[in-house]
Order: C-alpha cells, then sequence, then structure tokens
C-alpha cells in the first residue's frame, strides 16, 4: 500500500477546464476536475490517466540526446 499523499503522483487541470469554473473557486470541485499523472522515481517515465486509474494511460519515457 502507497503513502498518502503519494510523493510521485501530480495532479493537472487542462485551461479549458479550468476558464470554466467559477469565482470563487471550490477547492473540491477543481480537485475532481484534475487529471493525475505519475513519475517513477527511478526511470523518470511519466503515466498519464486521462479518465481515472481504471481507464487508458499514455507512458512518456525520456529521450536520450
Amino acid at each position: 500500500m502507497g503513502d498518502i499523499p503519494c510523493a510521485f503522483e501530480y495532479r493537472f487541470i487542462p485551461d479549458v477546464e479550468y476558464d470554466l469554473l467559477e469565482e470563487p473557486i471550490d477547492l473540491q470541485a477543481l480537485y475532481m476536475k484534475m487529471k493525475s499523472f505519475l513519475k517513477c522515481p527511478d526511470c523518470e517515465r511519466i503515466w498519464i490517466f486521462w479518465d481515472g486509474f481504471q481507464d487508458y494511460t499514455t507512458e512518456y519515457t525520456r529521450g536520450t540526446e
């Protein structure tokens, strides 16, 4: 079982969804609209969860220079 909060989970929200939020911004509503991504602390791969952890993910790896 992982730590809460997770040290390698990050959250983001697209600009268009953020702009639809009404002032004052409800933090719970903001959090619910956010997407999650995880960054591996070892290999630095990033997994983006577009529609929650039950749906598809996109994986990104570091490029080589």
